[in-house]
């Protein structure tokens, strides 16, 4: 008896009008003859966090476009040293023959391009510039660097050329 009259106590001190995001209790759970209370936890909108990532929408467009035009410029390169290049569900893979895999892939949570290089690494790319028109550039908090202008580097390395991969317009 004394749970159950804690339980409303309870139920009636958390209503919903007071606190909107906490929900009302949703059932009654007895658990060993010890009664609990779960609830259902629900928050209005997006979080904080959501609010500052660029719409889903415009990230999706930007970063498909922006690996498939990557894409595109490796295969012209034409080069010998590049086993095998491949597109496919927002995942680039580069094969080189001297120096390994490259893996570009989409990683829409937190609305960034990562890298993965056999030469320096892994990175985080967020894109910095305007979502609506998609000008801007891919480039990594930390180190400051382009993901464009780090790859030419590498590349060049590998190609043993002058390489420069450029940011082609929607």
């Amino acid at each position: 008896m004394k749970a159950r009259s804690l339980i409303k106590g309870v139920k009636s001190f958390l209503r919903p009008t007071q606190f909107p995001s906490l929900g009302a209790p949703s059932r009654i759970v007895h658990s060993f003859g010890i009664p609990s209370i779960k609830f259902q936890f629900t928050m209005p909108g997006p979080s904080v966090a959501e609010e500052l990532l660029m719409p889903i929408k415009d990230y999706k467009r930007i970063a498909e476009h922006f690996l498939e035009s990557l894409s595109e410029q490796i295969e012209i390169l034409d080069d010998e040293r590049i086993d095998d290049i491949n597109y496919s569900d927002g995942i680039l893979t580069i094969s080189t023959i001297e120096k390994g895999i490259y893996v570009l892939n989409k990683q829409t949570p937190n609305r960034q391009i990562w890298l993965s290089s056999p030469i320096s690494g892994p990175y985080r790319f967020d894109f910095e510039g305007d979502a609506q028109s998609g000008e801007g550039t891919w480039s990594n908090s930390r180190t400051d660097q382009e993901l464009l202008g780090l790859l030419s580097e590498e590349f060049s390395q590998i190609l043993q050329k002058d390489v420069k991969f450029e940011y082609e317009e929607e």
